[in-house]
């Protein structure tokens, strides 16, 4: 019920986006002749060119979002996309969730947690691409859950969500990211404490053989192929990088001109989870999951530092104090 209530609280506010109705112009246009490299909507744009395998001119990776928003309006109107946007969070809910309670946390403290995240990041919820890239950043958090605290096998089921993350929005580079700092936390911390998760320990094969596959997938399932992988980095660091920088949600965290809530809930969230963190590090005892009498009959041991969490972390919050577009993920 509260992440219920979270959910319908989160979803609702006003979208603003100017990104929803490119989008929908956008996946009207794809309905009607296809995904190419042609943009018909700017004359600034590069033009179409390059090779199969590289094409040079309007890289839309966001093309199927585009295409998914514009049937669900011309087969419902745009109440269509209210639901859609309670489907997105809704699922972003149960995904915070599953992620820890397969990590072993209780379902009062993995309730709270995910309501929070869903409350405090509000002001940036919309119905456009950026969604589906937090939907699917909750989704992965599950899959790596998964992969650390069940069976090692859990980490292929990265491969087809990011061939699909990878048609949906270009935040996918994220989820790169997100798997190699959590595989690098594990690695190091197994070395450390010289103990395994339940899942198993990691290894260094089959990450490499599932980042190698997820690459794959995001060339071959995209109509851009490589230029799917490449134009990141034409928007990051190439010479042209520095115009995307004109773009509000792009620019650096604590530079003005951006709505100054989306600042706040940020340093609230990140306030509350280190208080979190204090108060059950100075307790001494970290409840394990299972039954309250053993809990209370046993002093659970301290447990080490949660290296991959705190890498997450300090990965996150730096790209999001380089670009607030990152405030939701983050």
């Amino acid at each position: 019920a509260i992440l219920a209530i979270a959910v319908l609280y989160a979803a609702t506010p006003m979208a603003q986006a100017l990104d929803t109705w490119t989008a929908l112009a956008c996946g009207r246009h794809i309905a009607a002749h296809g995904v190419d490299d042609a943009d018909p909507f700017s004359y600034a744009s590069r033009p179409p060119g390059g090779s199969f395998w590289q094409p040079a001119g309007w890289i839309n990776q966001n093309w199927l979002t585009h295409l998914l928003l514009y049937l669900v309006v011309k087969a419902f109107g745009t109440g269509g996309l209210a639901v859609l946007r309670f489907a997105v969070y809704g699922g972003v809910a149960v995904a915070l969730f599953a992620a820890q309670r397969l990590a072993g946390v209780r379902e009062p403290l993995a309730t709270t947690v995910a309501a929070l995240a869903l409350l405090l990041a509000r002001p940036t919820f919309e119905i456009r691409p950026q969604d589906f890239t937090n939907l699917l950043v909750a989704v992965e958090l599950a899959v790596l859950a998964a992969w650390t605290h069940r069976s090692s096998r859990a980490l292929w089921l990265a491969v087809p969500l990011f061939a699909l993350w990878g048609n949906l929005h270009g935040g996918f580079v994220f989820a790169f990211v997100l798997l190699l700092v959590v595989a690098a936390g594990r690695l190091v911390g197994e070395r450390l404490t010289r103990r395994s998760p339940a899942g198993g320990a990691v290894r260094p094969a089959q990450v490499a053989l599932v980042t190698a596959a997820a690459l794959a997938a995001c060339v071959l399932a995209s109509p851009y192929r490589l230029a799917n992988l490449t134009h990141p980095l034409v928007i990051s660091v190439s010479r042209d990088a520095a115009s995307w920088r004109m773009i509000e949600e792009w620019r650096p965290f604590f530079e003005g001109g951006l709505d100054l809530r989306n600042q706040w809930y940020f340093v609230t969230w990140i306030a509350i989870l280190v208080v979190g963190v204090v108060v059950a590090r100075r307790s001494g005892r970290i409840t394990q999951a299972g039954s309250r009498r053993d809990a209370r009959a046993h002093e659970a041991p301290r447990r080490p530092p949660d290296l991959v969490g705190l890498a997450v972390a300090a990965v996150t919050i730096a790209m999001t104090l380089q670009s607030r577009r990152f405030i939701p993920v983050a």
